[in-house]
């Protein structure tokens, strides 16, 4: 039995034992851009070495070290662009604990939460610009603070922290 809100329907699903938070879309420009800064870090490097080769007729020396710092740096614009493309955070309320992945479509991270349900507290934090009025999650207990990555909408957060506490605050 799940519970999904038509207008958040695209931000948040809530089912039994289960929280989905999807991460927001931001423009098409940033998408652009950091997959633009992704293709060069990765094909920069390769692109300059077939270049080589085609203009001189032999393979150059290359530098192990800048090719491999390259590729380890296009690391960083990839994940986040594979965040705002396909992110989402997956919570899972298990009897004693709950687990948080965060799924980027091509990878996960999981990562397990060692605190009770008993006793818990949902707010939220705004992030980013005022005017916007996006906000995240914050789940807290005697053991621990959880603060989610997906920024929400102010008003799909309002409902969303009413659900979880009207599920869970009182357990």
């Amino acid at each position: 039995m799940s519970k999904t809100l038509d207008h958040a329907a695209k931000y948040f699903e809530l089912s039994e034992d289960q929280l989905t938070i999807r991460a927001m879309r931001p423009p098409g420009f940033v998408i652009g851009i950091y997959g633009f800064v992704t293709a060069v870090l990765l094909l920069g490097p390769l692109i300059a070495i077939i270049a080589t080769i085609a203009t001189t007729g032999r393979a150059p020396s290359i530098n192990i070290f800048g090719l491999s710092f390259a590729i380890i740096i296009s690391y960083f614009p990839l994940r986040t662009l594979l965040w705002n493309l396909f992110g989402k955070e997956t919570y899972t309320f298990r009897e004693d604990k709950i687990e948080l992945i965060s799924d980027f479509k091509y990878f996960k991270n999981e990562k397990e939460s060692a605190f009770s349900l008993y006793q818990l507290t949902f707010s939220s934090e705004f992030v980013g610009y005022e005017e916007d009025n996006n906000r995240v999650l914050i789940i807290e207990s005697r053991h621990g603070i959880l603060k989610c990555s997906a920024k929400i909408p102010g008003d799909e957060m309002d409902e969303l922290i009413r659900l979880l506490t009207n599920r869970y605050a009182y357990q």
